[in-house]
């Protein structure tokens, strides 16, 4: 099979498997933990970045359409666009500097990509909160992002095991 239909075909997989694992969710205030962050580690580890970008594109997208594919079982302009939605669309830095960093093959680069990819994330996702709630920084960084650290940074070391273990069972980058 052709190497780029291989990509489109897995970019599909994951966009799906993105699609149903992160709408179960736990709400801790106006943001949920989510396996969304780790799915979006796993695709941009295992996809090159314009097809990581093209399956979180695919997400954002069926979630614009109404599909219940964000927290809660959430869809729609509403849940992209409320106020976490920033958060949603700060995954496409995510994708964007992890890929880059998966692309270098050494550990340390590829963790200093994902962190700056979700420290962007936070940027855009509490800019956004901030401005659809009118709530201060300290508000929403203590709402929004100072629960979520440890937990994202976990998501993204388990990313990172996953990917391990499946590099030796796809052929993709």
């Amino acid at each position: 099979m052709d190497r780029s239909i291989n990509k489109l075909a897995m970019a599909a997989v994951l966009t799906a498997v993105m699609c149903v694992l992160a709408p179960f969710s736990i709400p801790i205030g106006p943001v949920s933990i989510t396996l969304g962050v780790f799915c979006v580690f796993l695709t941009a580890l295992i996809l090159p970045g314009y097809y990581s970008l093209l399956s979180v594109l695919a997400y954002v997208g069926l979630a614009l359409l109404g599909l219940p594919v964000c927290s809660g079982f959430a869809g729609g302009p509403a849940a992209v666009f409320g106020p976490t939605g920033g958060y949603i669309l700060g995954y496409f830095f995510i994708a964007f500097f992890t890929s880059l960093g998966a692309r270098s093959q050494r550990l340390p680069v590829a963790a200093l990509c994902m962190a700056a990819g979700l420290l962007l994330c936070y940027a855009l996702g509490t800019g956004w909160f901030m401005f659809l709630t009118g709530r201060d920084l300290a508000t929403s960084l203590a709402l929004c992002v100072w629960p979520f650290i440890p937990v994202d940074l976990a998501k993204g070391a388990c990313a990172l095991v996953f990917q391990r273990l499946l590099k030796n069972r796809l052929v993709l980058r």
